[in-house]
């Protein structure tokens, strides 16, 4: 059910995606609306491409020298939402051009550059195309940034500026520096991107007024120059705000004001969207302002008096700045909190910056920073606990994460958490993964939220009274802090990584021995994993089947197994094949994998009584690969507990007590006698008892266990303080499987005729067989060599390797070849056989197998 909402998904999202790429970048005009195509520009360059530009042009058919009027929207807007100011305009004798800004609104929406700078040249262009300059222009909202950057462009193109609600200096703007805001632009950029590139949404969200258009201009504006611009401002001017924007701070339209001496401010009692909701509101102030300009009586810079422009020249001043009060107030706190969830540290010394500019009370910045950083802290705790402590289940973690680990990282974290928290907050960069961790690993809720909430209470009014008396000096110092500081963390994680990991484990006798089990490990590469080892195999084969032309030609080398033997394939099924199973095969009977675990239980015990044997016996997954899964279980509890597992299909088999070997055939199809390609000899590793010495010390003692000591210790983990007596012998491994700790040997000393005869007899009654290899067990070995009394417990197929390779004193080089060499025969075998006529096998159906087997129930 879950792949079928996954594909479902997909399916949606490939749709949506055809269907928004179909609707194209083209504009999409309404009646009354114009269309003005206009070359693209990007970072103050032409592109060499176009883009269509939609407008409202309101004229006055009598009156062609009508004074023109460029009416700019905000974001996310469009000129339709103007249209209530732009026919009042229109009806008091002006002409009134309305555009939809490119990247909003009917205009083409895909623009690469959607700043302050890129509208200006638009706009421009748009002005010398209609012939009409200069114009007056009304900005509204984040269009002041656009009117202020046209006025720095190209100032001959304005008669007047008329800011409505419009954005100012950079002071003003959310957090009060553009660093932190840039920051958190960039966030909602990404999160509106992932919005409409990851759900189906077939083009919805594009014409969403918060689409990415809209994100992405307040994403590359920029209000650090707003300052210098408005000082540079000739022109008449006018500046109409609300008493209660919340969007755009009242003190902004103050200090515009301030700055362009010659202007004219009016506060109303309205809020951000006065103009949208009540433009008639508006309409005495604005009219009257343009009919001055018209006529010659408003005043520009020249006009205006000496002391507004002496004033104006006078830095900003922190102590006559209007604080933030009311609904605006509970805004900012939300946005100061949620902007923690961006970097801690940043929100914390942006709300200081606010209080040192006298814009925001301490209190609230300091509750704010708190707030968000308490909820943050608690966030990455649960999603930890929600996230991390699944994952640690799936692979790859828990191949490399032992649950004993986690529960002992449990318990030492519950024990220090208090410092652990504490010394994290003054570590940037460190938070989050300690605060995962923390849930991760399961600890206290509580005792936790505790933690968080005193570390909280400590950092969160500390950073914002430091930053506040501080002020703008202590981003750089921040920044500088935030450097050195991660530079001494990774130094000194080195530092501490070594120390626990070589220092401290070679002042004991155990810590030594472990160290050297890693060394040996590492330099030994019969302990390689697969990953590390395999890859030049992988090499040699695509080679082969660029040489036989396919990799299907491998997969028809045994037909009497599905795909060749190459994965995943049933053990009961390809025992069932030998004809002489009854008497070269050890009893087996496949468990179905749908019984529960009491009927699997009496199976095992059914299976015993048929056959007249006790314990011990043999568990294993019918289809497993590189001994996982399998166990030696001595009574009904240890079957008990074998099943308490998921399962699929088990095979039980008779315990053959003695030697292990494995025995490598081929024979070429058509000829009359196969070949022995490789014999390996398993040996169980033994230590011996000294009457003082408990198991871990001799395990760790020994030379060939201490390099599988991690497995062997966790393996015998309940008998590791058990004192062996003087003697007494202990076996650590009963099963032939290197990676479990078995010594794998070259056996090709084994190799005699008559045991090639018997190998021969058993391969060639099993039809369709022709290369793998057999796992033998036997009583002796000179049985074996005179080819009597030994079992068949498994046969494996195309991948099973010819193991003699391992043995220690074997070379990579020796061992790459011996391999190159098997697998050559494994084409040659299966070219053979699809010249017979033998079925030939789809990749894509061992690509099929591959999937299935890697979903099949756990089995270790």
């Amino acid at each position: 059910m879950k792949k079928r909402w996954i594909l479902a998904y997909v399916i949606l999202l490939a749709a949506s995606t055809v269907v928004r790429w179909q609707a194209g970048n083209d504009a999409r005009p309404l009646a009354g609306q114009q269309v003005i195509r206009l070359p693209v520009f990007d970072q103050g360059r032409e592109t060499g491409a176009v883009v269509d530009m939609v407008y409202v042009d309101l004229v006055h058919p009598g009156k062609p020298d009508a004074p023109g009027v460029l009416l700019l929207h905000g974001v996310p807007m469009m000129s339709y939402d103007l249209r209530g100011l732009a026919e009042i305009l229109h009806r008091a004798g002006y002409r009134v051009l309305v555009p939809d800004l490119p990247g909003f609104g009917r205009s083409a929406r895909v623009i690469p550059d959607y700043s302050f700078d890129a509208q200006a040249r638009y706009l421009n262009e748009f002005l010398d195309r209609k012939r009409l300059t200069p114009v007056q222009v009304v900005a509204y909202s984040q269009s002041g940034g656009t009117a202020m950057a046209l006025w720095e462009l190209a100032p001959d193109q304005m008669a007047s500026l008329t800011l409505v609600s419009a954005v100012g200096v950079q002071e003003y703007e959310l957090l009060g520096n553009y660093a932190l805001n840039h920051s958190l632009h960039r966030l909602q950029e990404m999160l509106i991107a992932a919005a409409i590139h990851g759900v189906p949404h077939f083009g919805w969200l594009d014409r969403f007024p918060l689409n990415g258009s809209y994100a992405r201009n307040f994403s590359q504006s920029d209000l650090r120059g707003m300052r210098s611009a408005l000082l540079s401002l000739t022109i008449p001017t006018l500046i109409v705000h609300g008493q209660n924007d919340v969007l755009v701070h009242p003190g902004s339209a103050h200090e515009t004001a301030r700055l362009v001496p010659q202007s004219a401010l009016v506060m109303t009692d309205g809020g951000h969207g006065q103009v949208l909701r009540n433009p008639e509101q508006l309409a005495a102030p604005i009219t009257n302002f343009l009919f001055t300009v018209v006529r010659g009586t408003a005043p520009a810079r020249s006009e205006a008096s000496l002391e507004r422009v002496e004033a104006s020249q006078n830095p900003f001043d922190p102590d006559q700045a209007e604080k933030i009060v009311g609904f605006a107030l509970v805004v900012m706190i939300l946005m100061i909190a949620m902007s923690t969830l961006i970097s801690e540290d940043l929100a914390c010394i942006g709300a200081g910056l606010m209080v040192a500019k006298g814009i925001l009370g301490y209190a609230p910045a300091a509750f704010a920073a708190f707030l968000g950083i308490f909820l943050g802290d608690l966030l990455l705790f649960y999603c930890g606990r929600w996230l991390g402590r699944s994952a640690l289940q799936r692979k790859p973690l828990c191949w490399l994460i032992r649950e004993e680990a986690i529960q002992e990282s449990t318990a030492w974290f519950t024990r220090r958490g208090p410092m652990v928290i504490l010394l994290s907050r003054f570590l940037p960069g460190s938070r989050l993964p300690t605060f995962f961790a923390a849930g991760m690993l399961h600890t206290r809720v509580w005792s936790f939220a505790l933690y968080f909430l005193v570390a909280g209470v400590i950092w969160a009014p500390f950073l914002v009274w430091l930053s506040s008396e501080l002020g703008d000096s202590l981003l750089t110092l921040f920044a500088e802090y935030k450097l050195v500081t991660m530079g001494a963390v990774l130094a000194a994680a080195a530092v501490i990584w070594l120390v626990i990991q070589l220092l401290i484990p070679s002042f004991t006798f155990k810590g030594r021995r472990r160290l050297v089990s890693k060394w040996r490990r590492l330099t030994r590469w019969e302990f390689w994993p697969l990953w590390a080892f395999y890859p030049p195999v992988l090499l040699w084969i695509g080679w082969l089947a660029i040489r036989y032309r396919g990799l299907h030609v491998m997969l028809s080398v045994n037909p009497a197994m599905p795909l060749g033997g190459l994965i995943g394939e049933s053990k009961k099924a390809i025992l069932d094949q030998i004809a002489l199973g009854d008497r070269w095969v050890a009893a087996y009977q496949q468990i179905p994998g749908t019984l529960t675990a009491e009927e699997k239980e009496a199976a095992v015990m059914a299976f015993l009584d048929g056959h007249g044997i006790s314990f011990p016996v043999v568990l294993k997954p019918d289809q497993g690969q590189r001994g996982q899964g399998v166990a030696v279980v001595r009574s009904q509890s240890q079957v008990s507990a074998y099943f308490a597992k998921p399962r699929g299909d088990t095979l039980v088999q008779r315990y053959v007590p003695g030697y292990e070997v494995g025995v490598f055939y081929y024979r070429m199809p058509g000829m009359a006698r196969g070949r022995i390609f490789s014999i390996t000899e398993k040996r169980f590793p033994v230590v011996i008892g000294d009457g003082r010495h408990d198991l871990e010390y001799l395990i760790l003692k020994d030379e060939r266990a201490v390099c599988m000591a991690g497995y062997l210790l966790s393996a015998h983990r309940d008998s590791l303080k058990r004192i062996l007596d003087e003697g007494e012998p202990y076996t650590l491994v009963e099963l032939g499987t290197h990676c479990r700790g078995a010594v794998f040997q070259d056996g090709i000393w084994l190799k005699t005729p008559a045991l090639e005869r018997a190998m021969d007899e058993i391969a060639q009654s099993c039809k369709g067989f022709y290369f793998g290899r057999f796992d033998l067990r036997c009583p002796n070995l000179e049985d074996l060599k005179a080819g009597l009394n030994f079992k068949v417990i498994e046969l494996n197929g195309l991948t099973s390797e010819a193991t003699h390779i391992y043995n220690p004193g074997n070379t990579l080089w020796y061992a790459y070849g011996v391999l190159f060499k098997q697998w050559a025969i494994a084409f040659r075998i299966g070219q053979r056989n699809l010249r017979d006529g033998v079925r030939r096998e789809r990749v894509r159906d061992a690509i099929k197998q591959w999937l299935a087997f890697q979903r099949a129930p756990e089995v270790r």
